[in-house]
């Protein structure tokens, strides 16, 4: 029930941030504390948008994946 309340609840937002304190560069990315906690896979998949800050606060740009996965926005 917990896990579809907070599928829903991203789904609906018009935008979602990711503010990554932990990720200096996009190269430290992968290393983030952000990947490591357990309700991370529901927050990519539900928000339609979402943008990705790092720690300086710049925007992270898109990432493509080589199967065609887009992240961040």
């Amino acid at each position: 029930m917990a896990i579809g309340s907070m599928f829903s609840w991203y789904r609906q937002s018009a935008l979602t941030i990711v503010y990554l304190s932990d990720v200096s560069d996009p190269g430290t990315l992968a290393r983030s504390e952000w990947f490591r906690r357990a309700w991370t896979l529901l927050e990519l998949l539900a928000p339609l948008t979402m943008l990705f800050y790092i720690q300086d606060w710049s925007l992270l740009p898109p990432i493509v994946e080589p199967q065609g996965w887009f992240c961040c926005h």
